[in-house]
């Protein structure tokens, strides 16, 4: 555990805190894990129908309240710096009685993205395995993992079931990275020198695969001197088939790309009801130049189907000042909510829909 100092309250920007409450991460106000709320994408019937249990994030609280940042505040994944992540944060169930049960404990490690089945009997979400600020803990490694609620027929006392592991980054596959004998030339070949496997941003789909985000294809950015902060690849949609733990390779657990035509930092999808994944994704291509070494970029939202196919524009590209559209959840009457704000301004924005 952290010291009280240091983890004395509970941290959630207001982005994240509606983004939990809109998804439906909620149930029926029995006490029981099995009522955490949850529909399939097509339905019309709402589950919440009074005091519910809620799965959310604690955040620490800054070491430093009144320092300037970044020792001020802390670090969240967001925008142009989806990698950014700070140690300490805990996996939290709150349950309609009040009560708290710590479902992932952390100190050096830090859970994010976390997303509930349609049954509501299962939290998925990106363990950080190790976070140390340097300066904000880039170089490590997360994974996707699932924990089943008390009403699961595999409950197992809350214990944590890893679903990806490390296969390496594709870019070790690539013939031009080879030498005539099929290995590696270098270790600057290898994307793995330049950041770790970040998988991130599990939601499951209607047709039982997980979606998630990954930067495995070694995919690396088109503008790299942009003001994002980003060494090595970027993310993209990635698809897997859901399992009990037991499938640690990506050709057991059927990790695949969805689609190819996301070049930059695709960020925490999530599927509507008419089926469409929806998600925000930063772009940095054709965007307006204001010198050697800034380019405003933008993140607006994209539509693209289960299949991979069909990636369309959500919302049009807002090309002042970078406002970045972000934490997406869908209403039960299916209007769409999502956050805008710019990065690194302490959590201030605005909930759109």
């Amino acid at each position: 555990m952290l010291n009280n100092t240091f983890k004395s309250g509970i941290f959630i920007s207001l982005i994240l805190y509606f983004t939990f409450i809109l998804t439906g991460c909620f149930g029926g106000g029995d006490g029981g894990d099995s009522s955490v709320g949850g529909t399939s994408p097509n339905s019309d019937t709402p589950t919440i129908t009074g005091p519910s249990d809620l799965i959310y994030i604690r955040y620490p609280i800054a070491e430093k309240q009144n320092a300037p940042a970044p020792a001020g505040r802390v670090s969240l994944p967001a925008g142009e710096t989806p990698y950014n992540i700070e140690p300490g944060a805990d996996l939290m169930l709150l349950k309609a009685n009040g009560d708290e049960i710590v479902l992932v404990d952390c100190t050096t490690c830090s859970t994010m993205d976390p997303s509930i089945s349609f049954d509501g009997k299962t939290v998925y979400y990106a363990l950080y395995d190790k976070v140390l600020n340097n300066p904000y803990g880039d170089e490590y490694a997360s994974w996707i993992y699932k924990i089943h609620l008390k009403g699961h027929p595999d409950f197992n006392n809350y214990k944590p079931i890893r679903l990806t592991y490390n296969d390496g980054f594709d870019s070790v596959q690539y013939k031009a990275n080879q030498d005539s004998s099929g290995n590696i030339k270098s270790a600057a070949h290898d994307q793995s020198m330049y950041r770790a496997i970040r998988d991130m941003g599990p939601t499951p789909l209607a047709d039982g695969r997980l979606l998630f985000t990954s930067n495995r294809s070694a995919l690396t950015a088109f503008h790299p001197d942009t003001n994002a902060i980003i060494r090595g690849s970027v993310q993209q949609l990635y698809v897997m088939d859901d399992h009990d733990g037991t499938a640690v390779t990506k050709e057991l657990a059927n990790i695949q790309l969805l689609e190819t035509g996301n070049i930059h930092l695709v960020q925490h999808p999530i599927q509507l009801k008419d089926g469409r994944i929806l998600f925000s994704t930063w772009q940095d291509v054709g965007t307006k130049y204001y010198g050697p070494s800034f380019r405003y970029s933008s993140t607006p939202l994209f539509t693209i189907h289960p299949d991979g196919s069909n990636l369309k524009q959500f919302t049009e590209p807002h090309d002042h000042h970078k406002n970045v559209e972000h934490f997406i959840s869908q209403l039960s009457d299916g209007q769409v909510v999502w956050g805008q704000y710019y990065p690194n301004l302490e959590g201030f924005g605005i909930i759109l829909r």
